[in-house]
């Protein structure tokens, strides 16, 4: 994983980052270095792993959670922690189960077997209720923590030439919806009442993403703006970035990158500035602040770096300093 320092020059293209350097090893549970934090949780798609990254100090090298009551076929895609109690979910495409780690120790808690090839995955404010998207299974599951069961909202339903194959997930700050990518040739953003959790996804309640005739969109990955007014959709295969409005669930723009082949999408905490990884090494900077007007370039800069080789994901840290990127290819 790099870490770099997100540029706030507006008008610079093409910057090039020195990414920090990890050294020095340590393994949980015994490490007291877990005190200060905080910490990104990278897991591994071929290992029953969990990199741990301390964000107060970039100088170690990430801390490793092994998680136990895997099978041979675990094949993590991603990972969500909550910030009420420290709990730690990673989904497991292998075993359609999501674990339950207590990050602090490293303890493997729970397994809750979920849909088929979960993907996206987020926990609400409270830590009470964990949401996944089941890419094969055409649906989402709702963990309940608290009574330790599964429910399941179906897409199945909606309208289309295929099944809906949901991947990307985020939550709005209040954890009060949920937006989640259909990435069949659909290509959907689907919206979902959480304090109400229906048991289907109706047709009203999504919109079309990517350009309206291309059934490759592929919208992979999904960002929610700090005040919950605006989702980002990442589409994969196009290279665009979708602005919908969530309140109508409208399409308001469809800003072509000029790159294709997105991994993740990552929203600054101050609403400003969104962070789209792709499989060729570079992060693309937009600024959400002129994104709306089909008049501007929302593109303010691309972060290249020779060592970064692909982009799997990307997120920011909670104070805004730190933009953290996966590079898959080279296993950082």
């Amino acid at each position: 994983m790099h870490t770099v320092t997100p540029n706030r020059r507006p008008d610079t293209h093409r910057t090039a980052w020195k990414p920090l350097a990890l050294a020095c090893v340590f393994t949980l549970p015994c490490s007291p270095a877990f005190a200060a934090g905080p910490y990104a949780y990278i897991p591994s798609t071929t290992e029953h792993t969990v990199s741990v990254v301390d964000l107060s100090d970039t100088a170690a090298t990430p801390g490793t959670i092994t998680v136990t009551g895997t099978a041979n076929t675990t094949l993590f895609y991603s990972a969500a922690v909550s910030r009420r109690d420290g709990m730690l979910y990673v989904a497991d495409q292998g075993n359609e189960t999501v674990f339950q780690i207590n990050a602090s120790t490293g303890a493997t808690l729970h397994a809750y077997l979920v849909g088929s090839n979960p993907r996206g995955i987020a926990v609400d404010p409270s830590g009470k209720h964990v949401y996944v998207a089941n890419l094969a299974s055409s649906g989402m599951s709702i963990i309940d923590t608290a009574m330790n069961t599964v429910t399941d909202v179906d897409f199945s339903s909606l309208s289309g030439t295929r099944l809906a194959s949901p991947s990307g997930l985020a939550l709005n700050l209040t954890g009060t919806r949920a937006y989640v990518t259909d990435t069949s040739v659909n290509h959907r953003l689907c919206r979902i009442n959480l304090v109400s959790p229906p048991a289907r996804v109706a047709d009203g309640d999504c919109v079309v993403v990517g350009e309206e005739d291309n059934d490759s969109a592929n919208p992979v990955s999904v960002a929610v703006s700090p005040n919950g007014t605006r989702a980002y959709v990442a589409n994969r295969s196009e290279g665009s970035v979708t602005v919908v409005n969530t309140a109508a669930m409208t399409v308001v723009r469809n800003a072509a990158l000029g790159q294709s082949t997105l991994n993740g999408i990552a929203i600054a905490p101050s609403g400003k500035r969104a962070y789209v990884g792709n499989a060729f090494g570079s992060i693309v900077v937009l600024d959400l602040t002129r994104i709306e007007d089909v008049t501007q370039n929302p593109i303010v800069d691309v972060i290249e770096d020779d060592a970064i080789d692909a982009v799997q994901g990307v997120a920011v840290s909670p104070d805004g300093t730190r933009l953290l990127a996966v590079d898959n290819s080279n296993n950082q």
